[in-house]
């Protein structure tokens, strides 16, 4: 706080204008006038303490809550560790198995003339429906180009979609150009 300078005239004049019980009154008036200053700073820095003792109890509280957090985690974690291990050992013993049984196991298979004189027949009649059904379908599709005219056709949903879709970037692009 710094220190209050006097003007030495000013109280002399002052000095000489009032009496002595009106300078009393005058400095009573100003003494209950900073009496009741200080009363209520006072009262607010004991509210001010008591909000603080109360942020301090839930602080306390907190870091409590805080440190039994830390310990749960501290314990899962170590369990989560030892599931890993676990599990880690559990597929090394998965692995291990399924090789030995590959390596163990042996299977006979014989394949006859007969046998592959099936399995080409067979492809043979498969090749020559495939081929069949090609054919079907290319002069299908060829009806279909000599139906619609020539060039690219596409149906109402997609010519739809399409308009949509050049419609909306139309219409951001005049929009971006608009607000740039």
């Amino acid at each position: 706080m710094a220190k209050k300078k006097y003007d030495i005239s000013a109280i002399r004049e002052q000095l000489d204008n009032t009496t002595p019980e009106q300078r009393l009154d005058e400095y009573k008036q100003e003494l209950t006038e900073l009496s009741d200053k200080v009363a209520s700073q006072v009262m607010e820095i004991r509210s001010l303490l008591d909000d603080i003792e109360s942020v301090k109890g839930e602080l306390h509280y907190m870091h409590r809550d805080l440190r039994r957090t830390l310990i749960q985690e501290e314990h899962i974690y170590s369990a989560l560790n030892a599931a890993i291990g676990n599990s880690a050992e559990i597929v090394d013993g998965i692995h291990r198995a399924i090789t030995k049984v590959e390596q163990d196991t042996v299977i006979k298979a014989t394949i006859t003339t007969e046998d592959l004189s099936k399995v080409q027949s067979i492809s043979d009649t498969l090749i020559r429906t495939e081929q069949h059904l090609l054919e079907e379908h290319r002069r299908e599709i060829a009806k279909r180009l000599e139906n619609t005219s020539q060039g690219i056709w596409l149906s109402n949903f997609w010519f739809s979609t399409l308009l949509i879709v050049y419609a909306v970037c139309l219409l951001v692009t005049l929009l971006w150009g608009w607000l740039r």
